[in-house]
């Protein structure tokens, strides 16, 4: 049976909470579009990006997690957290590798963890596009 895009991210979602990744951060673990708009904690937010339906059902999920910037002078003027996006860089793709094969996904990164800005909420966000393959029956 071919799984939908509400299934895929359920799926994913409870993969992420609980998890040592989601306990090391501020804030909470959210869907697209549901994050608090105001929010100046570390979120985790999943985005399904896209995925086929064929009998090996492939796809791509997106996970950003938002890390605030901070005012290293004192002088209103926010930078990157450097220090704290790598740590979330490297606690994330700790966390592909530990679920990389469940008994119905199969996960890999589709690119190199990164770092973006996000400067209309003077927020960086740590970005893992990961595919996923699911064996249908």
């Amino acid at each position: 049976m071919i799984k939908t895009r509400g299934q895929v991210q359920d799926d994913v979602m409870n993969l992420l909470y609980g998890s040592p990744l989601a306990s090391t951060l501020s804030g909470g673990v959210y869907f697209n579009g549901y994050r608090p708009r105001d929010s100046k904690l570390e979120d985790a937010v999943l985005i399904f990006t896209t995925a086929t339906a064929d009998q090996v059902q492939q796809g791509i999920i997106t996970i950003n997690i938002y890390v605030p910037d901070i005012d290293v002078y004192g002088n209103g003027i926010l930078i990157e957290d450097g220090v704290r996006t790598r740590e979330i860089e490297v606690a994330l793709n700790e966390w592909v590798d530990s679920v990389s094969i469940t008994s119905d996904y199969h996960f890999e990164l589709d690119q190199a963890i990164t770092t973006e800005a996000n400067t209309d909420v003077n927020q960086h966000f740590v970005v893992a596009r990961i595919q996923f393959e699911i064996l249908t029956y």
